[in-house]
């Protein structure tokens, strides 16, 4: 039934309306504000930019599993450049 509907694996689904509401957040500060202790990262590197996030540390599962830990980790893996799309593009790179 999935493959009959051309779904994505509802784990893909899930992790792209994460990053799709992350990038509102970031772009827009709207409607989740994110927390002033997820800092932005001030060292540029090939792999992250200014818009990448430090990676806090989790010493519980539970908290490594939470919403702003696993989004921006995540986050932190896509290219600069997607990220600095507007939604819409963001969107379309991601359900490719």
């Amino acid at each position: 039934m999935k493959h009959d509907l051309s779904l994505d694996p509802l784990n893909e689904r899930r992790r792209n309306h994460r990053l799709e509401i992350f990038h509102i957040e970031v772009k827009t500060n709207i409607p989740l504000p994110v927390p002033s202790y997820y800092q932005h990262s001030i060292h540029s590197t090939r792999n992250s930019s200014s818009s990448s996030f430090i990676q806090p540390m989790a010493h519980h599962d539970y908290y490594a599993q939470s919403f702003f830990l696993k989004t921006i980790k995540q986050w932190n893996l896509i290219s600069p450049k997607i990220r600095e799309l507007d939604f819409s593009a963001f969107c379309s790179e991601l359900c490719c």
